[in-house]
């Protein structure tokens, strides 16, 4: 018999690295699949992702989980609508999307500020966050331009998912290549927000992340040279 417990009990404790996985699966995932498959590819890997965001919240109230259940079948109900049919749900979609980003960010922070030491799982939620906020503003960019074509200016003439998500990391990397250029004045002041979110994201997290490693290694410091000071 199937102790079903003890198999809760492990995909819990590796949670965010499977939420991780998820988001990897959900960047690189379409190079595995032909290119008149992109649509139905990109609907199934947004779902697999909000479906495996539901792991982070398995500790929580019976309210909380319900909440980002139905969030998440809203979520993805409004992104097959938008795909499959001739209806425009991407404004929706991308506030579903959005709830589901901030109701996953509160809960990587504070897994963050109680968890005491650096391990796989801390730093799966880090990278995990980093990467939302990528997704989060693709998903806007995307919604954008549906509804003003000449919102972006690139040499390709249609630009999809993927090319938004490409331009997204780009700009919270802040490499920019210029491919892709914002043409409005929204979306202009979107770019700069990201912009500074990843510049920001990137110093506060790592802070944490570095703040608790040396605080393991003061304690390990200690207790050997109380050890030492105990012999002696």
């Amino acid at each position: 018999m199937i102790n079903r417990k003890k198999y809760y009990n492990a995909i819990y404790k590796k949670r965010f690295t499977i939420f991780l996985m998820s988001i990897l699966l959900l960047m690189f995932g379409n190079l595995l699949f032909p290119n008149n498959r992109q649509c139905i590819i990109e609907t199934t890997f947004l779902s697999q992702n909000m479906i495996m965001g539901y792991l982070l919240f398995l500790d929580s109230s019976k309210i909380k989980k319900n909440i980002m259940l139905i969030t998440i079948s809203i979520g993805i109900l409004l992104k097959v609508i938008d795909q499959f049919t001739e209806e425009n749900l991407s404004a929706y979609f991308l506030f579903a999307y959005v709830l589901f980003f901030g109701f996953s960010t509160v809960k990587l922070f504070r897994y963050l500020k109680k968890h005491d030491h650096v391990d796989i799982e801390s730093i799966s939620a880090v990278f995990s966050g980093f990467l939302l906020i990528g997704f989060v503003f693709a998903l806007a960019f995307i919604s954008i331009d549906k509804g003003n074509e000449s919102a972006f200016i690139s040499n390709v003439h249609y630009l999809g998912f993927s090319d938004f998500l490409y331009f997204s990391f780009v700009t919270l990397l802040t490499i920019g290549y210029g491919d892709i250029s914002p043409s409005t004045e929204l979306t202009k002041k979107m770019v700069l927000i990201l912009g500074l979110i990843g510049h920001f994201y990137t110093v506060f997290v790592t802070a944490i992340i570095v703040g608790k490693y040396m605080a393991v290694i003061g304690e390990k410091k200690t207790k050997s040279s109380d050890q030492n000071d105990h012999l002696i």
